[in-house]
């Protein structure tokens, strides 16, 4: 026997040679990066060649700032005659990873594409390229840049993404530090080969322990930029590539940037969310952040030219001169700048995993709802919740009248932001922005009234009984910042900001902790002064730490092992938890019972626990738009239309419906306008629902996020879940755990494993070597984490059908083969008198595979099985059950095969007029799907692969109303 041409023993003798372990591999096959290595100074992140720098960094971040000064030199020892740098950072050099990419056989042909042929109908986005950035974005000549150029020239695009994350790993304990890196990934490969890591351009892993400030990102933003500029013009030439072996010039471009909201920000060099200037896409200020008129939301920075102008004249100014221009505008200057084309306003883009997984799915189930399994959210708990229908009551708007009147400021920012509209509405004043600027136009509607004196006091002020009963309340929003003033507090007097109430019943419960501090019973009648330095001196003599959650407040100490929570009875917070042990059970059932495909990520049985730790944004995905969609719906789908459940559903499944639109895959007008709908309408509803609870610029942005779906298409192209993968790989990589050494580890054993993964795959490795996969594969296995990664076999047109059974052939049964029959004469494979199929052995299968994608027959798995087939739009669709998987040769039998899957499934029969009228899914027809009666005749149909529309949920359901056992079906279409 021979491979290749090889005799055995060659063979043998070759496979000796090749090693085994990581660092062989790595060593010969030249799978280490081409980098530039810098000096990064511990301080301010500046960059110095390796070759020659200072023994001391001299920096100075502005024209009359102090030098940094940090020492970059680390010595050996007491001699200093050796020394090596305090820091390093790797920056991978752009024209050597293109030259590998263009090396790799096929590639080129991958990346030379039409780019603008996606498959899209008239009116479908289906990737970036549909969209309107990229087509319309041109080269200094104004022409289309990824237009055909003559002589083979290669014109690609790319995104870039920053990323913060632990080096240690998410949940190693005692271990703090933070790292970055940066990624850019080339848009112009198709969907299913683009975030593939292998194809992924890691620019370089930001040292630690801390992430560079504000503007410290320049220096290492610079070495990108500077050959981002080459690959624009003159453009790089490289002598041979892989399909053109007489060379070819590229060039390159970077246009969208793809982050969480503080890296982007970041990077472009504009404010912080959290600043007054939070939005960088329209002129809205901090304290107009509840406006929701966007008609009425003023014009940001309106081009590149203007932002680029302020920009410089940031950077060319003194301190005290920057700190005014930021205040006014919000601008700083970045690198990317530098790039003649970018322009942040149109190109930094509001990434959804973001804005709609971790913050606004998280947010509504967190903070409006509360959820929490420790939490009562009782019938009675609740009954002031329940009470309040809408505005608030005439007694509620006389008092707050009253307060207006003759109360003190003090009075009125106490009043809830729903009276607070309520007033200005009353006074015709505007109700846009946050509590202060209501406050602060209410006070000067007052002045106007004559209520207040020239000092803005109350000219006939509440009497102080009534008022000291008033003041005696404390609520948890207060006590909350009690417990954070405690427990940063420096000084004792720096507890005298707490209000003396929040005092008494931190005192009260510490004591239950500390009963040594209790045991002068006099303590709860102490004065204001003495009480703090009790506290005070308390909390460091025990090392008390404080925390509040749910109107209880823990106490802990390091002196301690138990930890004591104790009630907080005289804090009332009716309404705060809508989703609480009660609910949570039902919910918990329901993830019990639910039937769900193997592709989909998994929410903890115990949602709503803190024992689950954080949930990442694709199980926060699940949880809202499977997870509690069937479960709310059966909760609160019965009740009255005008009841708080109800207006609360409906709020929940407008968010629902929002996340489903922005994250189509394939995307229309029509999707584009219903997430403005749903998602407008859901932001204006958290204002009436739950007035108390202030906008986050998150909501705000999210009403800007349509005109991002509109520029860059389906998110699937530009959205940070690709890159979190990126990260998880990194957290994986062994390395010294020290700060300064290890990223330089990660990132070359990064590109390492990126490299060995390519000549993997590329067929370029001899057959003898064969056994490198194995290896290959316990080295640099992927992360197989959560739902998304079908996100990228999706597009891959080219994968082929797997299937496990390629030679055991069987016969049909007569009414299965009566199906096949009538099918293949209804689809036109043959004509009534054909031979019939029932000569034919099929390869009947267990589970068939196709984009990653499994599909199994029930007795395989119960998940894999659960399909929506029909007419999925107009909602004339069905779901069943795949009981059989066959493949039906299609070709003669002096032909080679040709397989055709074929999949019987029993079908869920569909609710009759009666019941459907107790089905509250089928008023949510977009997100909720419907239910169907559990036991059906048996009842089948036969389906080829593109009549299937998607996997499906199915969860057990029961009723009174309805007298037959239903299942909920829910379709997890993405499509």
């Amino acid at each position: 026997m021979s491979v290749g041409g090889t005799s055995n023993n060659e063979a043998n003798l070759f496979m000796s040679d090749i090693p085994t372990n990581v660092t062989g591999i790595v060593a010969a096959l030249d799978l280490e990066p081409d980098s530039i290595g810098y000096v990064c100074c511990p301080n301010c992140f500046a960059c110095y060649s390796l070759e020659t720098y200072p023994s001391h960094c001299n920096n100075q971040e502005a024209p009359d700032g102090p030098i940094c000064n940090r020492r970059l030199r680390q010595y050996t020892d007491s001699t200093k005659k050796r020394s090596y740098a305090s820091r390093r950072y790797m920056h991978h050099d752009m024209k050597q990873w293109m030259a590998r990419l263009l090396c790799r056989p096929g590639m080129e042909e991958h990346l030379d594409r039409d780019v603008l042929q996606t498959g899209a109908t008239v009116g479908e986005k289906r990737d970036v390229w549909d969209a309107y950035i990229l087509p319309n974005f041109e080269f200094k000549d104004g022409k289309r840049f990824v237009a055909k150029q003559p002589g083979g020239e290669g014109r690609y695009i790319f995104g870039l993404n920053m990323d913060g994350f632990n080096p240690f790993g998410n949940k190693q304990a005692g271990s703090k530090g933070s790292c970055g890196a940066m990624y850019m990934v080339c848009l112009n490969l198709p969907p299913h080969l683009r975030y593939r890591v292998e194809n992924i351009f890691l620019v370089g892993v930001i040292p630690g322990p801390h992430h560079p400030s504000l503007v410290q990102i320049n220096h290492l933003l610079r070495p990108l930029v500077d050959d981002l500029l080459r690959f624009w013009d003159p453009g790089v030439y490289y002598a041979r590539t892989f399909r053109y072996t007489s060379g070819r010039l590229v060039r390159c471009a970077l246009v969208p940037v793809i982050c969480d909201l503080p890296a982007a920000r970041q990077l472009m060099a504009f404010a912080s969310h959290s600043s007054t200037h939070f939005c960088c896409y329209c002129g809205l200020k901090k304290d107009d952040l509840d406006n929701l008129d966007m008609s009425t939301w003023p014009p940001g920075i309106e081009s590149r030219e203007e932002y680029v102008a302020l920009a410089e004249q940031w950077r060319d100014a003194s301190l005290a001169q920057r700190a005014k221009l930021f205040e006014k505008h919000g601008v700083r200057y970045s690198e990317l700048l530098r790039l003649p084309y970018w322009d942040p306003i149109k190109f930094v883009v509001i990434d959804s995993m973001h804005a709609l997984f971790l913050t606004d799915i998280k947010h509504h189930c967190r903070k409006l709802w509360g959820m929490d399994i420790n939490a009562d959210d009782s019938e009675n708990k609740n009954k002031k919740m329940k009470r309040k229908k809408g505005p608030p009551s005439p007694e509620e708007i006389e008092k707050a009248w009253n307060i207006l009147r003759r109360g003190t400021r003090e009075d009125m920012e106490k009043l809830k932001v729903g009276l607070l509209l309520q007033l200005c509405l009353d006074a015709s004043l505007p109700t846009g922005g946050k509590k202060n600027k209501l406050i602060e136009q209410l006070c000067q509607y007052r002045a106007t009234q004559d209520w207040v004196d020239s000092h803005g006091q109350p000219v006939n002020p509440i009497p102080p009984s009534s008022r000291r009963e008033r003041n005696n309340f404390v609520d948890e929003d207060e006590l909350r910042a009690a417990v954070e003033i405690f427990s940063g507090a420096r000084t004792s007097k720096a507890l005298e900001k707490i209000r003396k109430p929040a005092l008494l019943i931190l005192a009260s419960t510490i004591g239950q902790h500390v009963p040594a501090l209790t045991r002068d019973q006099t303590l709860l009648t102490l004065n204001k002064k003495p009480l703090t330095e009790k506290l005070f001196e308390a909390r460091n003599h025990f090392r008390l730490t404080v925390s509040i959650s749910n109107s209880q407040i823990t106490i802990s100490s390091t002196d301690q092992q138990s930890h004591t929570i104790a009630s907080i009875a005289s804090i009332e917070s009716p309404g705060k938890v809508v989703i609480g042990r009660n609910i949570l059970s039902k919910i918990h059932d329901d993830i019990r019972d639910i039937i769900l495909p193997s592709w989909i990520g998994r929410v903890p049985s115990n949602l709503g626990s803190a024992s689950h730790g954080s949930l990442s944004a694709d199980q926060w995905r699940t949880a809202c738009t499977v997870n509690l969609v069937t479960s709310l719906v059966r909760i609160w789908g019965p009740y009255q239309a005008d009841s708080k459940e109800r207006r609360m559903l409906e709020n929940f499944m407008d968010l629902v419906a929002a996340t489903k639109f922005a994250n189509m895959r394939v995307l229309t007008q029509a999707h584009i306008r219903d997430y403005e709908t749903h998602m407008s309408r859901y932001v204006k509803g958290i204002a009436e629902l739950y007035p108390d609870v202030s906008l986050l610029p998150y909501h705000h942005l999210s009403l800007h996020f349509s005109q991002f779906l509109e520029n860059f298409g389906p998110t699937h192209g530009w959205r940070c879940f690709p890159f979190e993968r990126y990260n998880y790989l990194l957290q994986q990589i062994s390395t010294s755990k020290r700060f300064g050494e290890m990223e330089v580890t990660m990132f070359e054993r990064f590109c390492a494993g990126q490299n060995i993964r390519a000549l993997m795959a590329g067929n370029v490795i001899p057959m003898a070597a064969s056994q490198l996969q194995e290896s290959f594969q316990k080295i640099f296995a992927g992360d197989a984490r959560g739902s998304l990664l079908n996100d990228m076999w999706t597009f891959d047109g080219d994968d082929p059908l797997t299937y496990a059974n390629k030679t055991q052939t069987t016969r049909l049964d007569l009414s299965t083969h009566k199906l096949l029959q009538e099918k293949l004469i209804r689809d036109g494979f043959m004509s009534p008198g054909h031979r019939s199929p029932l000569r034919d052995p099929v390869l009947m299968q267990r589970s068939v595979k196709q984009r990653g994608i499994s599909f199994s027959t029930s007795e395989t798995s119960l998940g894999d099985s659960a399909i929506v087939f029909g007419d999925y739009p107009s909602g004339a669709w069905r779901a069943g059950m795949i009981s059989k998987i066959f493949l039906w040769n299609s070709e003669s039998p002096d032909k080679p095969a040709k397989y055709i899957p074929f999949f019987l499934v029993q079908m869920f029969k569909p609710l009759d007029e009666e019941d459907s009228k107790h089905d509250y899914y089928r008023q949510f027809p977009k997100v909720a799907g419907r239910l169907f009666y559990q036991d059906d005749p048996n009842v089948s149909v036969l389906l080829c692969m593109d009549e299937i529309k998607c996997h499906c949920a199915c969860t057990p359901f029961q009723s009174d109303a309805i007298k037959q056992s239903c299942v909920h079906i829910l379709p997890l279409d993405r499509d």
